[in-house]
Order: C-alpha cells, then sequence, then structure tokens
C-alpha cells in the first residue's frame, strides 16, 4: 500500500477521534485467515471473501408476494409507532428524571426486540441448514428480518440522538445498533424490492453454515455477495485504534484489495469521541469494485461484509470448453457461489445463445457473448444452444472454497 493512500487512512481516523490508543487486535493472523484468499489465480480473478463454512446452498426467485410485503410494512410500522410513542412520553414527561426514565424503558425494549431478531435469524438459519426451510423461503425470511433490523437500528439511533438519553443509555443503544448490522446488507433490500414489486431479481444463491449466512447475485451489470457472520460481533467495547494498527489490520484482512485501492475509509460505532466503541464500518474502494465491512472493535473480526464487482472489469480466463464446428463454448469457474462467466463464440466472434446451467434456463449471452451469474455448488453442466441450433454443453464444478 503506497505511503500517500495511508496518510489519507491515518488522517481520517484522526479527523473521527481525540486521544486514540493503539490498536493491536488479538490474533490478527487468525482474523485474516478466517477471510476467504483472494481467488487472483483461478480463472476469474475476485477479493478475498468472508467464508459462511456452508453445509446447504441453492438459488431463490424473489417474486411479488402479499403476505410477505405486509410481514416487512407490519415490521417497519411498529418500530415508526414506537419511536412516535417514545417521543410523545418525553414531551409529556414532567421532569429530567422522568424523561431518562423513559429512555432507560425504550433501551429495554430495543434490548428485547434484538434479542428476538437474534433468535428468529438463528432459527431461520438453522431450518434452512436442515433442508426443512427452502433456498425462496429463507431468502424471503432474511428481507423480513432485514427489515426488522433497519427499523430497530433507526430506533437505535433515535434514543442515541434525544437529549434526554445519558451515556449509559446511549452505550447500549449503539452496542446494539451494531449487533444489528450483522442482519442488513444491500442484497436482502433487494429481496424485498422483489417482493414488493420494486424491482427484479432472477437468480440469487443462498447459503448457510453453522457460522452463518452469505447471499449473492449478478444484477445490474455488477456481481454482489453479501456474507454475515453474526457470532464474530462479541459486544465488548474497544478504544479507537492508531491510523498505523488500522492500516496494518486492513492489509491482512484484504490484501489484494488494500493493495489497488484507491480510496479507504473507516468509521468508528458509534461515532461520539466520548462514547465507547463496539465496531467500525471500513470501505475500500478500487478500480473494479467496493468491500464494504463491519468490524468488531475489540476482536478486529469482519461480521459483516457486503462486495460489490463490476463484471466489466473482471479478469477471467477459460478453464473448461468444448468446440462444436464453428461454435465454441468457454466456462471460467469460480467457488460456490462466485462469478461464474459462461461465453460463446461463432467463428472467432461473440454470438447469442441460450443458457442453460444444471438443467435451469437462465437467458441468452449479451452482445459480447457473455452471461454472469453466481456459480452453483459442487459439479453441474453447462448448456448453449445458439441461433442455428447447435447444442454444446461442458461439464465442470465449483472451485473449493479457500
Amino acid at each position: 500500500m503506497s505511503s500517500s493512500r495511508a496518510i489519507a487512512l491515518l488522517c481520517g481516523v484522526l479527523l473521527l477521534s481525540s486521544g486514540a490508543t493503539a490498536f493491536v487486535p488479538a490474533e490478527t493472523g487468525s482474523s485474516a485467515a478466517a477471510l476467504g484468499g483472494s481467488s487472483t489465480t483461478a480463472a476469474v480473478a475476485t477479493p478475498g471473501y468472508l467464508p459462511v463454512t456452508a453445509e446447504r446452498s441453492g438459488f431463490a426467485s424473489a417474486d411479488v408476494s402479499v403476505t410477505d410485503s405486509i410481514a416487512m410494512s407490519r415490521a417497519t410500522l411498529e418500530q415508526r409507532l414506537t419511536r412516535t410513542t417514545l417521543q410523545q412520553r418525553l414531551d409529556s414527561a414532567a421532569n429530567e428524571t422522568e424523561r431518562r426514565r423513559v429512555i432507560s424503558n425504550a433501551t429495554d425494549v430495543l434490548e428485547a426486540r434484538t434479542a428476538d431478531l437474534v433468535a428468529d435469524a438463528t432459527d431461520a438459519r438453522q431450518r434452512f441448514r436442515s433442508g426443512s426451510l427452502s433456498a425462496t423461503n429463507y431468502s424471503t425470511t432474511l428481507a423480513e428480518i432485514d427489515a426488522r433490523a433497519e427499523s430497530l437500528v433507526s430506533l437505535a439511533q433515535f434514543i442515541e440522538g434525544r437529549p434526554a438519553a445519558g451515556a449509559a443509555a446511549k452505550t447500549r443503544a449503539a452496542k446494539f445498533r451494531a449487533q444489528l448490522l450483522a442482519y442488513s446488507d444491500s442484497l436482502r433490500d433487494r429481496v424485498a424490492a422483489a417482493i414488493n414489486g420494486e424491482s427484479r431479481l432472477d437468480r440469487l444463491f443462498v447459503e448457510a453454515g453453522p457460522n452463518g449466512t452469505a447471499l449473492a447475485a449478478v444484477h445490474d451489470g455488477s456481481y454482489v455477495r453479501s456474507a454475515a457472520r453474526p457470532t464474530n460481533y462479541d459486544t465488548d467495547p474497544a478504544a479507537v485504534p492508531s491510523g498505523s494498527a488500522i492500516i496494518s489490520h486492513v492489509e491482512s484482512l484484504y490484501p489484494w484489495v488494500m493493495n489497488q485501492s484507491t480510496g479507504v475509509s473507516f468509521v468508528p460505532i458509534p461515532i461520539q469521541s466520548s462514547s465507547a466503541k463496539y465496531a467500525y464500518r471500513l470501505t475500500l474502494t478500487y478500480a473494479n469494485g467496493t468491500v464494504h465491512s463491519y468490524v468488531d472493535m475489540s476482536s478486529g473480526e469482519v461480521y459483516q461484509e457486503t462486495e460489490t464487482l463490476d463484471l466489466d472489469g473482471l479478469v477471467a480466463s477459460p478453464d473448461a470448453a468444448t468446440t462444436s464446428g464453428d461454435n465454441r463454448l468457454t466456462v471460467s469457474r469460480t467457488y460456490a457461489g462466485g462469478p461464474l462467466r459462461v461465453s460463446v463464440m461463432e467463428d472467432g466472434e461473440p454470438t447469442s445463445a441460450t443458457i442453460a446451467i444444471a438443467n435451469e434456463t437462465l437467458g441468452t449471452t449479451g452482445a459480447d457473448g457473455r452471461l454472469w451469474t453466481p456459480s452453483p455448488s459442487g459439479s453441474f453442466t453447462v448448456r448453449a444452444t445458439t441461433g442455428d441450433g447447435t447444442t454444446l454443453s461442458v461439464d465442470t464444478s465449483s472451485l473449493a472454497a479457500t
């Protein structure tokens, strides 16, 4: 990493905090090992990622559902009513002591609802892992949990912002807010939008294991993967790290991205200098995408991560191919759920072909002769049918997780 980038990051930390103490994450190497290695030598070059030790995976189709839409709307409405009631009680309180009691009670409600959400999310993941919940049903459950988490985060911020909130209430609210961020991400938002009929999300890869859940999709020319490992958040506060310690730790977590980074930002949670810090939001920007992570402040462990990669900028080399006459089908493999590229050429030029993977028709190759999609896990067959009826197929498999 260049010295100018290091200085930029250090300045960002100094602007956000004062009196920061040095930060040496416990077992920095083990934190780095918790992230999947970058696949720069694989067929599709991608940065490192947060693995979830998947036991079960599948594809979900996020469709319009009135029932699920109502459930998500209800979750949001309940929290709005809670905030409205809270403000009314604060306004009608006779004195400061009573207002502080109102805030304390509201924080108790926040704690209880956070605990309920964590329990529901854990139960849903277990049911998906055991096979009693389909990938589609699990994805809609995740979208509902996302709506609840976002509403509770808003409630936590509301509490933190009340003048009557003392240091203890603000600290508790910030602790739960940081924890809730493990249950909300942009892909869950997109599932919710699809359920509400606001957008489409045709093919969503879902995987889960004992330590977390990951989602992946190709959407609007980008590959997006969100992963959460809630138990990596330990609720213990810590001091804001020094700039040099942050740089060292982030380099150990994302060495490939940091080597190419054009921008790094670090925002502690909460941001107030006098409050205990529970996590920080890390954003890495580079030429081909972004990585947003939430990192536990005391352990240095990543507990939520969203990567967005521009498909046009991904480097891919074919590692499985077949030819029939003038037509050639090539597949560039990746890890399960990673960005898989299918390419069809006719006489050396890109051509349109209908693509099916594992007996599921996904669509046609574009003007560049390519189709991108999240990779299935294990072994599968890729089939291409050209306009003249020629069919080509390749038997291949996902790469092992690193």
